[in-house]
């Protein structure tokens, strides 16, 4: 039951932060035109494996990526998505295996603004 109780909190927290600037974001509809791809898990344990966690979108200009921990709290962020997450926060210290929540907001190639978040599992 907590767990569910801090996916909803995380959820609205991410919900109201996407959407905290008068600029109207894509519908969900509008997402699967994109063809926006984020896996699911990725283990960076350095055998070139799915090592990073990159996004795919042949429709995507601009983005940026942000990370939370289960508590909500910002571990990493960055405006270079290309580069991805490498499973380490902004410090540089590894984070812990667990399922962490990403938020992708950015600008489509037709100049459109669109948002993002959903989980992925960092396994160490």
């Amino acid at each position: 039951m907590r767990n569910l109780l801090i996916f909803v909190f995380l959820y609205l927290s991410l919900e109201i932060y996407a959407s905290s600037d008068s600029t109207s974001y894509f519908q969900e509809d509008d997402l699967d035109k994109i063809s926006l791809f984020v896996p699911n898990s990725f283990s960076p344990d350095g055998d070139g494996i799915n090592d990073h966690l990159n996004f795919r979108s042949n429709s995507i200009f601009t983005a940026e990526l942000m990370i939370f921990n289960h508590y909500g709290k910002l571990v990493y962020s960055t405006s270079d998505y290309q580069n991805g997450w490498d499973g380490r926060k902004n410090n540089g210290w590894k984070c812990e295996t667990d399922t962490y929540f990403y938020l992708i907001k950015g600008q489509a190639t037709d100049g459109k603004p669109f948002s993002k978040f959903g989980e992925v599992f960092l396994k160490q």
